[in-house]
């Protein structure tokens, strides 16, 4: 779920200033998700005080501000089991090496990125209206999946 939540705030980053985030939902577009599964995760996500919500076909959004880190992992942590994601891109495929590029992108840009681990779904993106941070997202969105949707900017 972790990877869920982290592709949806993704997102919210590559949108460009924090007031765009904060203005229109963000999301990224899934496919895959379990419907049932997607809208117990939302109505989870609500009573953790996290506004989601769910279009099927479309994926999961995030409306609002970014959470704070520790309200966003009290969230994940309760609503675990209501994942409505399949698992991460197998290691070796096009997906899997795009993650890894991604990664190596950010931190050639001088951002400090984990490197994706097998089962992630995504690459945790630095937040903030940081003009280097901004750069790195610009440049290295050539590497995020093609069904990856953005708020306009």
């Amino acid at each position: 779920m972790k990877n869920l939540l982290a592709a949806a705030l993704m997102v919210a980053a590559l949108a460009g200033s924090a007031g765009c985030a904060a203005q229109a939902p963000t999301g990224t577009k899934q496919q895959g998700l379990d419907p049932d599964k997607a809208v117990k995760f939302v109505n989870c996500m609500r009573e953790q005080g996290l506004t989601f919500t769910y279009e099927e076909g479309e994926g999961l959004f995030l409306q609002g501000e970014k959470p704070e880190k520790s309200k966003l992992q009290a969230a994940e942590k309760a609503c675990a089991k209501f994942d409505p994601a399949p698992p991460g891109p197998s290691v070796g495929t096009e997906e899997w090496d795009n993650m890894l590029k991604l990664a190596q992108c950010l931190r050639q840009h001088g951002l400090k990125v984990p490197e994706p681990q097998p089962g992630d779904s995504s690459v945790s993106m630095p937040q903030g209206d940081d003009p280097a941070i901004r750069t790195a997202q610009r440049d290295c969105a050539r590497y995020l999946p093609a069904n990856t949707k953005r708020h306009p900017e």
